[in-house]
């Protein structure tokens, strides 16, 4: 098909218009039909012929996916990428807790941390025992990161340690807590407060002075501020005297050690006192009531005229 044009006549012979071949083209092409003057061939293919869109288009896909192409292997990536499922285990359906040479193998698999905090809990959760809760504390103080986990989960050790109670002695767990915070200590682990307070709470159950000294005095170093319902737990397990006010369970306190407990003790030198009597706040009336209570069983008469006098 012929394109008729009003351009002069000299240009005419110059000329050949026909359509493109392509099927996506809707414009015309003009094709020279003299080599002779090729300027102003140029100058009328310049300004009759379009590039397609449909050119610029897969010139720009191509571009833009040349690096995709040239990764012939994406699945290899992707699997690279995607962290490998989690080892298969099996707890024993009637609640008892895994084999210790398996529950030991499975801690020692590197790179799953999520695993091991999940294996770590369902292994807590079964122990009877103070010896079933240190067998695991020994198996995940035996790496770096197990051991960090173990010392974020202190509510499960807490929980542990409570369920324990049903099948063992106060004392037995206090000797329990104790190894516990002694191998924190000597690796760097973090201790939190939710965790020495159950340490204060089975000393002053076991009726145990050098117990309380510790604890007391590793409260106040990592510098918490004792809540009113560890206070008034503290004060309900002091039982003194042949009436045996408060938790008789493991015996009564001996007066003079209960004192030393309150008041301060004897071997501490001054600006060092860590004493219970250090923590209480008296604008709460909850933790002054006990406190009075307590002072009352000791029959530490001065000090109660003390706190009457600066009530």
């Amino acid at each position: 098909m012929k394109l008729c044009t009003r351009s002069p006549t000299r240009f005419m012979p110059l000329l050949k218009v026909h359509q493109s071949s392509r099927r996506h083209a809707t414009c015309t092409q003009i094709a020279p039909a003299d080599h002779g003057q090729l300027d102003q061939v140029e100058v009328y293919q310049h300004q009759l012929s379009l590039v397609s869109p449909v050119d610029t288009l897969r010139y720009i896909l191509l571009n833009d996916m040349r690096p995709l192409l040239h990764q012939m292997n994406m699945r290899a990536i992707v699997k690279e990428a995607v962290p490998p499922p989690n080892p298969a285990v099996s707890f024993p359906i009637n609640g008892q807790m895994l084999d210790p040479n398996e529950f030991r193998r499975l801690m020692a698999i590197k790179g799953f941390t999520k695993f091991h905090r999940k294996l770590m809990k369902e292994q807590m959760l079964r122990c009877q025992n103070p010896q079933d809760i240190l067998r695991v504390v020994a198996v995940a103080l035996q790496r770096k990161d197990t051991s960090l986990e173990l010392a974020a989960m202190d509510l499960c050790l807490v929980r542990a340690f409570y369920r324990a109670r049903e099948t063992t002695t106060d004392h037995k767990i206090f000797g329990a807590i104790n190894t516990v915070i002694s191998r924190f200590r000597r690796e760097g682990l973090p201790i939190t407060r939710y965790f020495l307070a159950i340490g204060i709470k089975f000393a002053a159950r076991s009726r145990s002075l050098p117990g309380m000294k510790r604890y007391l005095k590793l409260y106040r170093e990592l510098g918490f501020v004792m809540p009113r319902n560890l206070f008034r737990a503290i004060i309900a397990k002091f039982s003194v005297g042949n009436n045996g006010y408060g938790e008789i369970r493991n015996g009564r306190w001996s007066r003079r050690d209960l004192l030393q407990v309150l008041l301060g003790f004897d071997d501490t030198p001054p600006g060092e006192e860590h004493h219970l009597g250090l923590f209480l706040d008296r604008s709460e009336w909850t933790q002054l009531h006990g406190w009075m209570v307590v002072l009352s069983r000791c029959k530490a008469t001065d000090e109660l005229w003390k706190e009457w006098l600066n009530i």
